[in-house]
């Protein structure tokens, strides 16, 4: 669309533009709206994370999730400047730089 349609538009919508008056609606509704779930949600989540960091310190998840790392770019530092340069090791990482730079460029506003 030209700039001259989206003008023409929102003049028409501008206006053709109606106000419904709430009456105090919306505020009836928020006020009838179950506080209960939102609490027990609350709660439920602060006992889910209480859990995951305690079997992440009783597990030694940090050292598993360093050790982990440590041996993944290990492993692609010698895939790298081995004898048998591959080139399918990167890219997974190639690909995930594609895409998130494609999704830069398109999201990215006038």
């Amino acid at each position: 669309m030209s700039n001259n349609d989206e003008q023409r538009i929102r003049q028409f919508m501008q206006a053709h533009k109606h106000e419904i008056a709430d009456n105090g609606f919306s505020r009836r509704v928020m006020r009838r709206l179950p506080t209960q779930a939102k609490v027990l949600s609350d709660v439920l989540t602060a006992i889910c994370v209480v859990l995951c960091a305690t079997l992440l310190y009783v597990f030694d998840g940090v050292n598993v999730i360093l050790d982990s790392l440590h041996s993944f770019f290990q492993y692609q530092m010698w895939s790298l400047v081995s004898n048998n340069f591959n080139l399918s090791t990167l890219l997974p990482a190639f690909a995930v730089l594609v895409y998130f730079g494609i999704h830069k460029a398109c999201t990215v506003k006038e």
